[in-house]
């Protein structure tokens, strides 16, 4: 037969306090344990609100799980939380929970039982177990032995992590409490120790950047609200200094949603960011040199190209031409890169073997200015000038490149050819002048006069010369009389030229007569002791002419 104390003495023997409460938290009754525990006896508790004694930062947390025991009849619930003990401090205990409908007194005398009810009226059965004290609730486990081993373990895995790790608590409005727990690594990236941020309220929000401050806590509160990631931010260092935190976070919620705590990872991505902000500066500045570099290309008067010699399969796409080859040639800076040639194609037939030669010199040279006609896609002749350079030869391949810079020059050969065409003509007018200027006159077969008007110049001179000889082949004339009549004065080239025209008609058979010396011309003869030998001199043209034509 059963010993009706033996129930009694089981309850008192386990370590945990073992009691059933109502729905709303009262005791219904209570084992001895509570008197150790919480220094009540279980007299005392009868009656009182478990949730009375439950610390305020814990009560929410409680009546989460405590709702879930009451809601999931069967269902066993723990939680980890602080008691208030008769002496007004506070014990860290695990709480195990289920709501079950047949209610059963805890003694079977009215020691422990005096309050218990028996029949079937729904109630909740807890199990309290005393936990270390100075550990926090969420490194607490069932077992008190592994309590310590737990902090030691949270303590080195938070070390090694190479960030900062956080909790805190929860208002319902989703509202941040201060922070509950910050690891170590904050004293090693930002200079403030883990104490002072968990003792300093709003801590956090005076070290956001201000510039950002405003936009970081509407991202945390997205975050908490909806789980939205946090974007990066800047947090100002003991020193002065901002690092570039990157925040993950997790929040806790009860089954209704209202949430409970905040968990979070925050990493340093300092020079993550700093790399994305230089790699984002260098890219403007890329774009930037490229905008400048196609407004520079688009203002020349001309085509920029380049185009590479080597294996055509990788090189063709690499070819550059601008977009100004279409309005000179017709063709656009497709045709141009598939036409392997580039403007060689559109050398004229005729023209394509001096072309071809011309462009394979520059290849050779390193550098040229070349000019050629193209066929444009109209039909239009054209002239382009190409000023070209060829890069040194990179790779094992030997690729070369040739960059150039083409111009249309249609117009510019017009004029030259119109300045050829001009000058040409004013050769010949001025070689006719000359002629005119000493013109050889037959008088009858065997005299003719060649009169001279003003200086005689280099070029008058060998008109005057190639005029006499050509004369006196074409006439047989036998005398020239060379009426000097209008030459103001003589040098000692104007008299050379003479004694030279007087030789050259002697040769051809010829005399030569030089008739209207003036005085001027006279006195220089002889003040330069010259004779003019071989040459007959008359007064006057009339003078000759009567002379000889007689």
């Amino acid at each position: 037969m059963m010993d009706p104390n033996a129930h009694d003495t089981l309850l008192d023997a386990c370590p945990d306090m073992l009691s059933t409460h109502g729905h709303d938290s009262a005791f219904v009754n209570a084992s001895g344990v509570c008197e150790s525990l919480l220094g009540w006896s279980p007299r005392e508790l009868s009656g009182k609100l478990l949730a009375e004694l439950v610390h305020d930062e814990d009560r929410r947390a409680f009546d989460a799980r405590w709702r879930r025991g009451v809601e999931h009849e069967g269902e066993l619930v723990t939680m980890h939380c602080r008691l208030k003990r008769a002496d007004e401090s506070y014990a860290w205990v695990e709480l195990r929970l289920q709501g079950a409908r047949a209610a059963r007194a805890l003694g079977a005398n009215g020691a422990n039982g005096a309050n218990g009810a028996n029949g079937a009226s729904p109630h909740i059965r807890c199990a309290a177990r005393m936990l270390a004290p100075h550990v926090p609730v969420e490194y607490a486990y069932s077992q008190p032995e592994t309590v310590e081993h737990a902090a030691r373990h949270r303590d080195f895995l938070t070390r090694i992590i190479p960030g900062m790790v956080w909790y805190c608590q929860m208002n319902p409005d989703a509202t941040l409490r201060p922070a509950t727990y910050m690891s170590r690594y904050l004293e090693r990236l930002a200079g403030y120790s883990p104490e002072q941020w968990v003792g300093t309220p709003g801590m956090w929000a005076n070290l956001i950047d201000p510039e950002q401050k405003a936009e970081v806590l509407a991202a945390t509160r997205e975050a908490l609200l909806h789980g939205t990631p946090m974007p990066p931010y800047r947090l100002r260092a003991q020193d002065g200094r901002y690092l570039w935190l990157q925040s993950d976070l997790f929040v806790e919620r009860q089954d209704d949603g209202t949430p409970l705590y905040m968990y979070g990872l925050s990493l340093d991505v300092t020079r993550y960011k700093e790399a994305e902000l230089r790699i984002a500066q260098l890219l403007h500045g890329e774009q930037e040199l490229r905008e400048r570099l196609d407004g520079l290309v688009q203002s020349v008067p001309g085509v920029l190209w380049e185009r590479w010699e080597g294996d055509p399969e990788p090189l063709a796409s690499a070819a550059f031409c601008s977009e100004n080859v279409e309005v000179l040639t017709g063709h656009s800076v497709e045709t141009w890169r598939e036409r392997g040639g580039g403007f060689v194609a559109m050398a004229p037939a005729a023209e394509r073997a001096r072309v071809e030669e011309a462009w394979t010199q520059a290849w050779e040279r390193g550098a040229a200015a070349l000019r050629q006609p193209i066929v444009t896609r109209q039909g239009e002749l054209r002239w382009l000038e190409h000023h070209v350079r060829v890069l040194p030869a990179r790779g094992a391949d030997g690729v070369r490149c040739m960059r150039g810079v083409t111009l249309d020059i249609s117009e510019q050969i017009r004029l030259e050819e119109e300045r050829a065409r001009l000058r040409h003509e004013v050769e010949q007018q001025a070689q006719r002048i000359v002629e005119l200027s000493v013109p050889f006159i037959p008088l009858d077969d065997r005299v003719a006069i060649l009169p001279l008007v003003g200086t005689i110049d280099a070029s008058r001179a060998d008109a005057l010369v190639g005029t006499l000889l050509d004369g006196i082949e074409r006439t047989r004339t036998e005398i020239v009389v060379l009426d000097m009549t209008g030459v103001p004065t003589l040098d000692r080239d104007s008299v050379d030229v003479l004694e030279r025209a007087a030789r050259c008609a002697q040769l051809l058979g010829a005399r030569l007569v030089i008739a209207g010396v003036r005085p001027e011309v006279a006195r220089t003869l002889v003040q330069l002791g010259i004779a003019l030998e071989g040459v007959e001199l008359k007064r006057s043209l009339r003078g000759a002419l009567a002379a000889y034509m007689t």
